[in-house]
């Protein structure tokens, strides 16, 4: 059985260490708290996750009491809420609490970008002993530096002790993400409609909202294996492989150019290349695209049958450079994490280079071809992808990934 994100230690321990925290509040004096701070100037959706992810990763290794303050667009908690342990704050006793801590503590931000300099920092330095002796540190990172703290031999003994040894960089993420975090309600709505409406799932799969979100079965078990390998959809014959396009051309809200236009055509060479493999074995296939350039999805189309394309009818936003107003705030951000949750469920995943799609790939534990680097046609498709054994604590509770 493969070893994955475990079943005990971190898990256990953190949620305990957690708990206690927050519901005993005399503890307060007894506890060191990292609060993830993310208000603006903390990039898009992926870079931000990143930065949670190495806060988790943090809190872990320094066992502190991970808290995270993310107002903007819209609460995080309207998105992702809470899954095995209560990140935000509300309470207004506890924050007032939090805040009464010297002014020394609590406005000590950690800014960190990622360049080979900090890299070699994190993988090789006890960076963290300066901060032990705080009570609450601040922080807002928004790159993958668990990734560099997870090959530093400075914190061997710790990781063994919470079983983070035997955890594979690749699989942190998606481990951490869905032990943080589980969809709203009403994402897990939209999601639904989008299934059924495109005839990827059979309709009596699908979750009412007056069910326990535990009871979406199609994506309780999606998000679990790989969409091939899941008993709750139609069976093979009947089965239609979804491929997920993430295309970042850049250019847009002063972001840096991704792409060339000519490369976009990579793009739909390996969809098609990917597209006749599944049909040769008998597979249906469909597309899911997301993209931030309407000439894109248009091209799409055009060249992929809009009986074939899955798109989501919404604005295409940025979740840091967009300009937003006060009604569309939330709604945008669900359709952005919507369209980032769906790509994550795809069969396979044809990206650029971005931590939106990097990070989607991540959450469904999924290779990815990253174009235009990558070499479609040589690359190991979904069948490379194992079966993970996914088992967090508490699995009869409201949990929303579990085995």
């Amino acid at each position: 059985m493969n070893f994955i994100c475990g079943k005990d230690m971190w898990q256990k321990y953190y949620v305990q260490l957690h708990n206690e925290a927050l519901t005993k509040k005399l503890l307060i004096n007894n506890n060191n708290y990292l609060i993830y701070r993310c208000h603006q100037g903390c990039g898009g959706l992926g870079d931000r996750l990143l930065g949670i992810v190495t806060s988790l990763y943090i809190a872990l290794l320094t066992d502190r009491v991970l808290l995270i303050d993310f107002p903007n667009p819209a609460e995080l908690s309207q998105i992702l809420q809470p899954n095995l342990i209560k990140w935000n704050f509300t309470d207004p006793q506890f924050k007032a609490l939090i805040n009464a801590f010297p002014s020394q503590y609590t406005h000590n931000e950690i800014d960190i970008q990622e360049n080979e300099g900090k890299r070699r920092f994190f993988q090789e330095h006890d960076f963290l002993y300066s901060y032990q002796f705080r009570k609450v540190e601040i922080v807002k990172f928004n790159q993958r530096m668990y990734y560099y703290m997870h090959l530093n031999p400075k914190y061997n003994e710790k990781r063994r002790l919470l079983g983070l040894d035997r955890m594979h960089p690749f699989h942190i993420f998606g481990c951490f993400f869905h032990f943080l975090f589980k969809p709203h309600s009403d994402l897990i709505a939209m999601m639904d409609n989008l299934f059924v409406e495109n005839q990827l799932v059979f309709s009596e799969n699908t979750v009412s909202q007056q069910q326990p979100l535990v009871e979406s079965k199609q994506l309780k078990t999606l998000t679990a294996f790989p969409l091939n390998l899941n008993s709750q959809l139609p069976p093979p014959h009947m089965r239609t492989v979804l491929i997920g396009i993430q295309i970042r051309t850049g250019g847009n809200w002063n972001d840096p150019l991704r792409i060339k236009e000519e490369d976009v055509q990579i793009f739909w060479n390996c969809a098609q290349h990917l597209m006749k493999k599944y049909e040769k074995e008998g597979f249906k296939v469909k597309y899911f695209l997301t993209t931030d350039n309407t000439i894109v999805k248009k091209e799409a189309i055009k060249l992929l049958g809009k009986k074939k394309l899955i798109t989501m009818n919404t604005p295409i936003v940025h979740i840091e450079r967009s300009s937003y107003n006060e009604n569309n705030n939330l709604e945008s951000f669900k359709s952005t994490v919507v369209e980032y949750l769906i790509l994550s469920l795809c069969d396979e995943l044809i990206i650029t280079r971005s931590n939106f799609g990097e990070t989607a790939s991540m959450i469904g534990f999924k290779s990815r071809i990253k174009l235009p680097q990558d070499n479609c046609q040589s690359f190991l498709s979904m069948s490379y992808s194992p079966i993970y054994e996914f088992s967090f604590i508490n699995e009869k509770e409201n949990v929303w990934y579990s085995a």
